[in-house]
């Protein structure tokens, strides 16, 4: 009985000693208000105006999409910001586009695209005298399996200090070299970022797959590196 009760005081303070040992996560934490990176959030209202003509006359259209997109880097004037090419390009030919940018504060800013890669989906705009924190683009690529985030508009649900927080996971690379995620998205969600649980940047939102619409696709992280190391000055020595 003596070494039994032995035994026990042991084991109890054992137990004791291991509750007061630190603790290190590679999870994010349960209230993720301090460190989520909301203010490098945009929303991208575009609006689009194009001849349409017939044998008889021409007449003005418009045509109106939405997107989302962050802070990449800024300059001494403005911010650069990153979203999906198939927002920022002209659908129609001998048209006038305007892409109105609205940050976190829902305040509205002029944007210009500065560069952009079709074949990749890539897009970087210039938005004067917005002033964001930029996101910090991760050294490291996602595994299959890792627990992402994604910061997003999807149809346009977007208001002051209100966007759309969604969790999901990396699956890895598809049959076409595009990276594959279980994300929910929707019109408005292109362009938006994706980040790990460092809360950097190692994805983005273009399309979602018709038949499965919990199958989010983006560039690959390999692809979406180059481009911003290419074309954002604050990286173009990594």
């Amino acid at each position: 009985m003596q070494k039994q009760q032995k035994m026990l005081v042991v084991l109890v303070a054992l137990l004791l000693a291991c509750a007061n040992l630190p603790h290190h996560s590679t999870t994010a934490p349960e209230s993720l208000e301090d460190s989520l990176p909301r203010d490098s959030f945009v929303f991208l209202l575009v609006k689009e105006f194009y001849p349409k003509c017939t044998a008889e006359s021409c007449t003005a259209e418009k045509s109106i999409s939405m997107g989302s997109g962050f802070v990449i880097d800024k300059t001494k004037t403005g911010s650069l910001v990153m979203t999906a090419a198939h927002v920022c390009m002209p659908e129609y030919d001998k048209s006038i586009m305007t892409i109105i940018v609205s940050d976190i504060d829902d305040k509205k800013y002029d944007a210009s695209a500065l560069k952009w890669d079709e074949k990749n989906d890539l897009c970087l705009l210039f938005v004067e005298k917005l002033k964001r924190p930029a996101l910090k683009l991760s050294m490291k690529a996602p595994v299959p399996g890792d627990r992402l985030y994604n910061i997003a508009a999807p149809v346009g649900i977007f208001n002051k200090q209100m966007v759309p927080i969604l969790e999901g996971r990396y699956n890895g690379i598809g049959y076409n070299g595009s990276a594959i995620y279980s994300l929910v998205a929707a019109p408005g969600s292109s362009g938006s970022m994706i980040l790990n649980y460092k809360f950097e940047l190692v994805g983005m939102i273009q399309a979602l797959h018709t038949r499965f619409p919990t199958i989010t696709i983006g560039p690959s992280y390999k692809v979406l590196k180059k481009f911003i190391t290419e074309n954002a000055p604050f990286y173009r020595s990594l």
